[in-house]
């Protein structure tokens, strides 16, 4: 293995339940202290037969030497189904580096413990001498876990000891951690026991236990400590919000945990490795009818006070007790809530006994009454602060929680919508670090069982993008027995999740997550939510893959069909040999006969095998028609039926009016009509056949019809005959494998043969004529009746949907959408609607009404063009787009700067482009070449999409305007981009903007990145603090600049200078104010940061070109102008 930092796995039965909660922030940084890699591999209990433990246990595999250095395993936490002898033999046959093991004992393994032992007698002890307790109701742990077994030997060691007997009803053995409830089922309902009489205390094992107990009993009417006093163990999270809080005994399991690593790495450096057994700590609350030792402390005298204080505490108390102006106590207890801010305890910060310890400490001191007040006025507002600040954490706590579970929910619908692993990675890659998750790879297992890298994703702190990791072009896989290849293997120390994924009883693969603040049960439904993902991708690929399988399958039918075509032909072409050599003509018309007859056969076996749609192409349907007509006029002429006679047979009729391109196979068409025309010249007497195209708002129809038609024989319609043909058959199946259909119809007393062929598709898959009671949505110019035929008109009962509408309407899935457009009329709008259609997936079943104009038909119109439907309404998009600015926001914020877009619609030479969403924003990209990004607000630069978008054109300026800026980091997504700038916006800033706008249209370049940001910075500055006096030397100072150098830039950057800036600003918020208020102007004054009314009014003058007064005016003009139009 590479890399410089130790390697170390910890091997644990859970992450997210139980004591494990509340390891991972301190064994982070532990991990980061000791610059180590810590990879933890949570699984489940060993010899779990199966279910969800089972398929976690995988992952114990990995803390190999392939893998780490040395590994640390909670091994008590894998027992519960096992024995201990059975996880001792585990652990030495899987893990081949050195172990440290904590929570149970491996012989020869170094080993952490906590005397829970002690811990237990302690507790029963307490219930026995300090209140007086002789029927103590015990529940126990699981069997196999040692320290289980350890607390109820104490239990029953206590009760010896205090020379009480013992009750085997009294006790519930072997009971799982969770059970907590059952078991007090068992002895209230199994064994009738009566909670306060027949037992007069409750202990458990666990605090889970207890707190699963406790709810019982307080559903059954029981209270909780004067009937019955209880008591739990760990001092866990369920210890603490049960209610009364129990009494409980502290198991320091972070510390045992911690001194494991320490530990280990202490042994790896060579140092002696002894056991270590920890000590646990009695914790009397409520709940066994006590009062909690925090009450007890605050009424004692102090002991050792100055011993548990900080230096530093004490020290700032004293300057803020010496002097009232002095504050470095408040600031010091500030400093402490802020950095403890997001933890749930408070023994790392300041406590309420800290707080008596003090009171004591400084009121020894005391010389004077006056000293004892101070003393007690002080210590009061800190313990209000310290209530403050618990609640605030309360709040923040709670705030995450929402917070992380709404993006772990975006995260998941995205993923509901994934069809590949790549767009699973993608998703991860914009949501997880939102959670603070900065790393993340996905390992997949093959077909074969072989671990195969999928890829991942990395994010600095300071960068605003993950960066994605792809796997090598050839398919990556992982050498047996590592987790991830030895290039993606991190370097940097830190602690890393391994996390099983499965599906039921599927073994997919794992994650490797980078760990993070969070709550460790978001790992937990990171892991269900991912494994669903691919277990649902790995069904869409195995469906894929039995469609592929099955169009194999058919394509080799239909090449054994063509072999034997091709043998029966070569057996028709030797019979026709031999039969030339001597027959009779009777004889040459029945083997004529016979041979036409195979052949239709032949052909009828090839077209049921779809091999007729091999050559499928875009096609023009008068011109295919028009070939058709004349080369049946010369097959009659050929064949000596009269040439003045055929020279009107067939006829061409030209359409109209515009007719579609249709798609499929010309010369199987061609077959088709053939087949129809010689089965109607058969049957009937005909003097002449047209042909015609006729486009309907189903489908286009190709009709065969005649002036005069007659039966040849009397009494017979011919069309019986005609179906009965097989020869028809034929026909009629080349029409079916184009989607379409033949049908006979008479009109004015002519019969007429309708053939309907169904209008392409964008994805150009074949398909049947839609479903005429769908729902209709057409798509085309503003206009559209005036373009479309007669006949497509009167039966359009759908919407109509403009081109420039279409990037903001909602698609039905079971709407039939149709695509109007003309290939000779394309612009930039329709070009943009086209490019926007092709690029989504809800519209590749939409159908195209491809238009074409009969009167200036060519036959070669599509001649160099693609043949896919796709590839040809590519090839007419326009490629030369004009120039515009891309104007980014919410409908709401367009509105509101509406007087600046309309400022810039008219100047000469600017186009100003409105993108209200993301689907708007890919079509104008598309549409238009931008010169200029208008951004109106900052969700538009915190999405990551429109990001990922204008990271294509990093030369392109980016405009943020607003008409007043909040705080900085709601920009984050864009301040750093080179080529930014800020601006407010308003009556006062449409020249500054102006300007600005001009400067980019010349390609004038602003300041760079790191320059620009200082800028951007003042104009922020100056957004929050207008209203104060602002000095040069005091900004400077906050923006770690010289005075100079800040003036030099800002009017580089902006056009004029910083002072008339932060004037323009004052003035806009001033005549906002006078807009919206009845302030004076002295109190307007004072509000925008200036101390004298009369220089405000010339500044104000000499800016806005009026004074305040006219500003007033005018708002109660436009008031009184409502008033009377009401």
């Amino acid at each position: 293995m590479q890399g410089h930092y130790q390697r170390i796995a910890l091997l644990l039965a859970s992450a997210h339940t139980g004591a494990a909660r509340g390891l991972w922030p301190e064994l982070i940084a532990a991990a980061q202290s000791h610059r180590c890699i810590l990879f933890v591999l949570p699984g489940g209990r060993l010899d779990a037969v199966s279910g969800f433990e089972y398929m976690r246990n995988g992952v114990y595999r990995y803390a190999k030497a392939s893998n780490v250095d040395a590994a640390l395993c909670w091994a008590s936490t894998l027992s519960g189904y096992a024995t201990e002898s059975a996880v001792e033999s585990f652990l030495n046959d899987t893990i081949d580096v050195p172990l440290v093991t904590f929570g149970l004992k491996i012989d020869g393994r170094p080993f952490v413990g906590i005397d829970a032992y002690s811990g237990m007698k302690a507790l029963i002890g307490h219930f026995i001498r300090s209140h007086k307790r002789k029927h103590i109701a015990f529940i126990a742990g699981p069997r196999q876990h040692s320290s289980a077994e350890e607390r109820y030997r104490a239990y029953c060691d206590a009760l010896k000891e205090a020379s009480i007997p013992y009750d085997p009803r009294l006790v519930c053995l072997d009971t799982p951690w969770s059970e907590g409830r059952r078991a007090m089922l068992n002895l209230i309902d199994d064994r009738g026991l009566v909670p306060g009489k027949d037992f007069d205390a409750l202990c458990t094992s666990s605090d889970l236990l207890a707190f699963e107990a406790g709810m019982l009993l307080k559903e059954r009417g029981i209270d909780i400590p004067s009937t019955l006093p209880i008591g739990g163990f760990n001092d866990s999270e369920e210890s603490r919000i049960f209610s009364p809080p129990l009494t409980t005994v502290r198991m320091p399991f972070i510390r045992q945990v911690l001194s494991a690593l320490r530990l280990l790495i202490d042994m790896r450096n060579g140092n002696s490795a002894d056991d270590i057994l920890l000590k646990t700590k009695l914790l009397v609350r409520s709940s066994c009818g006590c009062v909690p030792q925090a009450f007890q402390m605050a009424g004692r005298t102090r002991v050792k006070a100055r011993k548990s204080l900080p230096p530093s505490l004490i020290e700032a108390f004293g300057a803020s007790l010496a002097s009232q102006k002095n504050n470095s106590f408040f600031e010091y207890l500030n400093k402490i809530f802020n950095e403890d801010r997001a933890s749930s305890s408070l023994e790392t910060g300041i406590s309420e006994n800290m707080m008596t310890a003090l009171r004591f400490e400084f009121l020894s001191r005391a010389s004077s009454r006056e000293d004892i007040d101070k003393t007690e006025r002080l210590i009061h507002q800190a313990m209000v602060a310290l209530g403050l600040s618990k609640e605030r954490r309360h709040e923040y706590l709670l705030w995450k929680e929402k917070e992380d579970e709404q993006k772990l929910n975006l995260f998941n619908q995205e993923l509901l919508c994934a069809k590949d692993v790549l767009s699973i990675i993608r998703a991860a890659a914009g949501h997880l670090p939102g959670l603070g998750i900065l790393s993340s790879y996905l390992v997949t297992k093959d077909k074969q069982g072989n671990l195969m890298f999928k890829g991942g994703y990395r994010k600095g702190k300071d960068t605003p993008y993950a960066e994605l990791i792809y796997p090598r072009p050839s398919r990556e896989a992982i050498p047996r027995g590592c987790f991830l290849p030895d290039r993606i293997i991190p370097t940097e120390p830190g602690a890393f999740f391994v996390l099983p994924l499965f599906f039921e009883s599927t073994e997919i693969g794992h994650l490797v997550i980078q760990a993070a603040d969070i709550d460790p049960s978001l790992y937990e439904k990171i892991r269900s939510i991912l494994s669903s993902a691919l277990r649902g991708v790995k069904l869409f690929e195995e469906g894929d893959e039995a469609r592929k399988r099955a169009e194999r399958a058919e394509k080799s039918m239909s090449d054994i069909v063509s072999v034997i075509s091709r043998e029966i032909q070569s057996s028709i072409e030797a019979f026709d040999n031999i039969s030339k050599l001597d027959a009779t003509g009777a004889q040459e018309v029945e083997v004529s006969r016979l041979k036409e007859l195979v052949r239709y056969l032949i052909d009828l076996s090839q077209a049921k095998s779809e091999s007729v749609l091999a050559r499928a192409v875009l096609f023009d349907p008068y011109c295919l028609c028009a070939r058709w007509a004349e080369e049946q006029l010369k097959a009659d002429k050929s064949n000596n039926k009269g040439s003045n006679r055929a020279e009107s047979r067939f006829i061409c009729a030209r359409p109209s009016s515009a007719y579609p391109l249709l798609y499929g196979d010309p010369k199987q068409l061609e077959r088709m009509l053939t087949i129809v025309a010689q089965l109607l010249e058969e049957t009937f007497s005909i003097e002449g056949l047209e042909i015609s195209i006729v486009p309907s708002i189903q489908s286009c129809e190709l009709r065969l019809a005649s002036a005069s038609m007659i039966p040849k024989k009397i009494g017979a319609t011919g069309l019986n005959r005609i179906e009965k043909d097989i020869r028809f058959e034929l026909a009629k199946q080349i029409c079916l494998l184009h989607g379409g259909y033949i049908l006979f119809s008479h009109e004015g007393g002519n019969l007429i043969v309708r053939i309907g062929i169904p209008y392409p598709t964008v994805s150009g898959s074949i398909h049947n004529i839609s479903n005429r009671e769908a729902e209709l949505r057409v798509i085309g110019p503003q206009g559209l009746s005036d373009h479309l035929p007669c006949g497509f008109v009167n039966g359009l009962s759908g919407k109509i949907i403009p081109y420039n509408s279409i990037f903001h309407e909602s698609i039905n899935p079971l709407q039939r959408i149709l695509l109007y457009l003309d290939s000779m009329e394309i612009d930039h709008e329709s070009s943009a609607a086209l490019s926007f259609i092709l690029d989504k997936e809800k519209f590749q079943n939409a159908e195209c009404f491809i238009a074409q104009n009969a009167f200036s038909i060519r036959e070669t119109r599509l001649e160099h063009r693609p043949a896919d439907v796709a590839g040809f309404l590519r090839s007419i998009l326009v490629s030369d787009s004009p120039s515009a600015i891309l104007v980014l926001g919410s409908e709401a914020s367009l509105h509101k700067e509406t007087p600046i877009i309309r400022d810039l619609a008219q100047k000469p030479g600017i186009r100003p482009v409105a993108c209200t969403s993301l689907d708007a924003f890919e079509a104008a990209l598309n549409r238009w070449r931008p010169m200029l990004f208008l951004i109106l607000e900052p969700t538009i630069s915190k999405n990551q999409e429109f990001s990922t978008l204008l990271q294509r054109f990093p030369s392109i300026p980016i405009m943020a305007i607003c008409r007043f800026f909040g705080a900085k980091e709601e920009w984050a997504g864009i301040i750093e981009r080179p080529h930014v700038v800020f601006c407010n916006t308003g009556e006062v800033f449409s020249e500054v903007l102006a300007g600005l706008i001009q400067r980019s249209l010349e390609s004038k370049k602003f300041l760079p990145s790191p320059t620009s940001g200082v800028v951007a910075d003042a104009i922020f500055y100056m957004n929050k603090s207008y209203s104060e006096q602002i000095s040069r030397w005091k900004m400077a100072s906050y923006l770690n600049a010289s005075e100079d150098y800040l003036s030099r830039i800002f009017h580089a950057q902006m056009g004029i200078s910083l002072w008339n800036y932060l004037a323009r600003l004052r003035v806009q918020h001033a005549i906002d104010l006078l807009y919206s208020t009845g302030a004076g102007l002295a109190e307007i004054a004072d509000l925008i940061g200036f101390r004298d009314e009369a220089y405000f009014c010339r500044v104000f003058k000499r800016i806005a070109g009026a004074t305040p007064g006219s500003f007033r005016s005018r708002s109660f003009s436009d008031v009184r102008k409502v008033q009377e139009s009401d």
